[in-house]
């Protein structure tokens, strides 16, 4: 189950009568799923009084408790960390979504609040997308310390969002109308100054923006136009100009916690062009291209090198609008090349050789919509193939680096056999 952190706040009042068994008459139905997903309804009067007078927040043995009591049809869905501390908890009435709802950490303290008004009466990532939120919701962090206030009307974020700092002092006011942002972005420090602004129109940036910076994160300031970003200036943790974006085209930086961990190439006031990734160290991880918000290009991942020397690859993976394809390489520690294969949509096609790191050949392999026709594998330093694989069918030896086997894999129809 997906832990979502969209919740809403009722009136304590009804909090606490989510407690109150006594309130919502006798069990009439009672159902237990357990660890292992064993599902077991329970109709025995007794036995259902144990689970009537109890607790319904106290901790639990099980994965999901259901229980529907005769007055009004009310119903309390609950489900369980593994340690056993309540993580779930859903009111329910006429076997659908209605009443409180809340979420709790694993260490007992409380996670979000809220209230349901329809929707699938369950607790699944698909029952989830179905409810209809309303009222003020409220998200805790860790320590039971509240983080957000997000208000919904009918299942829509309508009005003013307010995120705060762990010491309780307001961190970012975010307006939204009908599920967008729209209005003016405002985030302050923990002594009250304002250091962020942004406009939105319907969900886009537009007009001016800025952000003050701080010990962990670089300053910038930009303009916006139609969503695009038109112009841009950033800089960097000690307040120096790190670069710019004029004309809708430049480089844009990213900080956090203290370090640079990313540039973005923009083009027409959208990203598009070369990603770079940093390491702590400062030294390049990765780069790679995005068009259309997808990877497209070539995408490289470096070993670790020290800052100033030029990096070795590791990896260089070919995209197509967000699919890999096209040639897919490895490489040794060395600089030795490890493997080259051909990719299609995602999917092995063609063909796959890898070598030993003394550059001697271990296996060649032929594929064709990702299942293997074709093989022939050799032990480090032999001309003549060990094994193979001929129309689908025979016996893979799997060697690592350093000519050591590592597996035997039989294939049947293009397919490993188990």
């Amino acid at each position: 189950m997906k832990k979502q952190k969209i919740v809403l706040l009722t009136l304590l009042p009804l909090l606490l009568l989510g407690c109150r068994n006594s309130e919502k008459g006798n069990l009439v139905h009672l159902q237990i799923v357990d660890r292992n997903g064993y599902t077991k309804t329970i109709n025995d009067r007794e036995k259902m009084q144990t689970y009537e007078v109890a607790d319904l927040k106290a901790s639990s043995s099980h994965e999901k408790i259901v229980r529907v009591f005769d007055k009004n049809k009310q119903g309390i869905i609950t489900a369980y960390h593994d340690n056993g501390l309540l993580w779930q908890y859903l009111e329910t009435k006429a076997n659908r979504a209605c009443g409180v709802y809340e979420e709790y950490h694993s260490n007992g303290k409380i996670s979000l609040q809220g209230q349901v008004i329809e929707g699938i009466a369950d607790l699944t990532d698909e029952a989830k997308t179905s409810w209809i939120f309303e009222g003020e919701c409220l998200v805790f962090d860790i320590n039971g310390k509240l983080e957000a206030k997000i208000p919904y009307v009918s299942g829509l974020q309508q009005g003013i969002a307010q995120y705060f700092y762990s010491d309780g002092s307001l961190k970012k006011k975010v307006p939204f109308t009908n599920n967008k942002i729209h209005g003016q972005v405002r985030g302050y420090d923990k002594k009250g100054n304002l250091v962020l602004m942004s406009n939105y129109l319907e969900g886009q940036k537009e007009g001016e923006a800025f952000f003050n910076g701080s010990s962990e994160e670089g300053a910038y300031e930009e303009v916006y136009r139609n969503g695009r970003l038109v112009h841009g200036k950033y800089f960097d943790l000690d307040g120096k100009l790190f670069s710019e974006i004029e004309n809708s085209s430049g480089i844009k930086p990213i900080f956090a916690k203290g370090l640079l961990i990313q540039t973005e190439e923009y083009k027409s006031g959208v990203k598009e062009g070369m990603i770079t990734k940093f390491r702590k160290d400062r030294t390049v991880e990765s780069k790679y291209s995005i068009k259309d918000n997808r990877k497209d290009g070539e995408e490289i991942i470096y070993y670790p090198a020290n800052l100033g020397v030029e990096p070795i690859k590791k990896l260089m993976v070919t995209w197509r609008e967000g699919l890999i394809h096209g040639k897919v390489n490895t490489w040794y520690a060395n600089g030795v090349l490890e493997s080259e294969k051909e990719m299609c949509d995602h999917k092995k096609e063609g063909t796959l050789i890898s070598w030993y790191m003394d550059s001697s050949l271990m296996l060649v392999e032929e594929y064709r919509n990702d299942k293997l026709v074709n093989g022939k594998y050799l032990r480090k330093g032999d001309n003549v193939p060990i094994s193979r694989v001929i129309d689908g069918i025979g016996d893979a030896h799997i060697y690592d680096k350093d000519g050591i086997l590592l597996r035997k894999v039989a294939y049947y129809n293009g397919n490993p056999v188990e």
